[in-house]
């Protein structure tokens, strides 16, 4: 065999041989170079780092590193060289295809498959605990399928799997999916290991990606709705999530009896105390996520109430009440819907930037949106809110163009809610409505 142009094979297999024909140094670079240009996730990746590690040092291991850092950034793997020096390249192949959001489900579900024969892991989907979101179904299936391949080969109890995994999710944490976050975080909650700062911090790493969020959350609540209903399962680390969300008594006790049910708005109970806590991305995401129709339209609007406006731009105020008019002939008869509208309307009062409310009260559009509203919702409540926020925001002088006449839906809907409305309303309220 030729010692001076190795290929990776064959180096690695004379490797000592090579080492006295030519000297540590080059026989190390030249190990370094070919390792470098392999496959991703070639096993000779994990031979590689042995020999680097066993005769070269660590100056030569950094450097396999970064080179592997490279490519794999290149390749857009959220997987760190310290992972796979650390697990193996099997195991970060998988992970890397959990967390890549460019990796498909089916994708992920042939893999799984595989690994389910491989392992024995005898996991039947329709014996899940189900939710009535059929899209979703897929992703929890594979959520159960990872979490327990990795508990079976003995990862979750491995004292380097949480930090290592914290760090690769966190490379990924903007643009993750719904799907991919339900898989990805289920592993995390039975590690009996993990701690409240460990949720913060996954959390934290979420907390631009309204997606990602929702993800923790439904799959949060996926495991203990299951543990509650399916005797025998592995018991997730509730109260460490629980103390993470900063909940007190009474939100507990809601979070366990809902499981305890197999009820479902529990997904939105977790996912409301995320975003009120951790939440720092734009509304529009979170409205983007509601029109959608990922979310119920009441759990919506319970999720708008925690959402702050701080950022809210005219187009966010818009689409809000654009989708609380849409909504509104369905859940008028829905107890406390009023109040949850009253309540939102007075926070984006109070939290979204004055310029921003004046400039979409001057608009048309927004007139007409109003208008709307009170027309779909005649609620006593709704219309003192809207006359606080008109009469503290809207310019006199620049109040938008009028109609010829009174609108006579408008005017019977305010006889009908509050029939001294004239008295009642801010002088620029009537003014706006185009009223006399």
């Amino acid at each position: 065999m030729s010692y001076e142009m190795p290929d990776l094979d064959a180096l690695i297999k004379n490797f000592e041989e090579y080492i006295a024909k030519v000297g540590k140094r080059k026989a190390c670079r030249q190990l370094v170079e070919l390792g470098g240009v392999s496959e991703l996730f070639d096993e000779k990746i994990e031979r590689v780092f042995e020999l680097l590690s066993e005769f070269c040092g660590g100056l030569y291991v950094a450097k396999f590193k970064q080179t592997l850092r490279a490519r794999l950034l290149a390749y857009g793997s959220p997987i760190t060289p310290e992972f796979i020096s650390t697990f193996g390249i099997t195991i970060s192949q998988v992970i890397s295809n959990v967390l890549d959001p460019n990796v498909s489900l089916t994708t992920l579900k042939r893999d799984f498959d595989k690994i389910a024969e491989r392992h024995k892991i005898n996991i039947r989907k329709e014996a899940l605990v189900g939710l009535s979101s059929p899209t979703l179904s897929d992703a929890i299936f594979l959520s159960e399928v990872f979490w327990h391949f990795l508990n079976k080969i003995g990862m979750l109890d491995h004292p380097e799997f949480l930090p290592m995994y914290s760090s690769c999710l966190k490379r990924i944490g903007d643009k993750i999916t719904v799907e991919k976050t339900i898989i990805s975080v289920r592993p995390l909650f039975y590690v009996k290991s993990v701690s409240v700062n460990f949720f913060e911090d996954v959390l934290r790493s979420l907390s631009n990606n309204f997606d990602g969020l929702l993800g923790f959350s439904i799959s949060a609540a996926y495991s203990m709705i299951s543990y509650m209903l399916q005797k025998g399962s592995a018991i997730p680390s509730i109260s460490s999530l629980l103390a993470a969300l900063a909940m007190d008594s009474s939100e507990m006790l809601a979070v366990y009896e809902r499981a305890f049910l197999g009820d479902e708005s529990l997904v939105y109970l977790i996912l409301n105390k995320i975003v009120s806590t951790y939440y720092r991305g734009p509304i529009f995401k979170v409205i983007d996520g509601i029109l959608s129709g990922k979310l119920r339209a009441q759990n919506a609007i319970e999720l708008l109430l925690h959402t702050p406006y701080t950022t809210a731009s005219i187009q966010n105020i818009r689409q809000t009440l654009e989708f609380i008019v849409r909504v509104s002939e369905k859940l008028l008869s829905e107890k406390g819907f009023e109040r949850q509208v009253f309540n939102l309307i007075t926070k984006i009062a109070f939290e979204a930037r004055p310029a921003i409310i004046r400039r979409f009260l001057e608009t048309d559009e927004g007139r007409v949106l109003l208008i709307e509203l009170i027309k779909k919702l005649p609620s006593r409540l709704v219309l003192v809110a809207l006359n606080r926020l008109i009469s503290t925001y809207a310019p006199m002088d620049r109040i938008p163009g009028r109609r010829s006449g009174e609108d006579p839906e408008l005017l019977e809907t305010l006889n009908s809610i509050m029939p001294n409305w004239r008295y009642a309303l801010d002088i620029k309220t009537v003014k706006y409505l185009n009223l006399k």
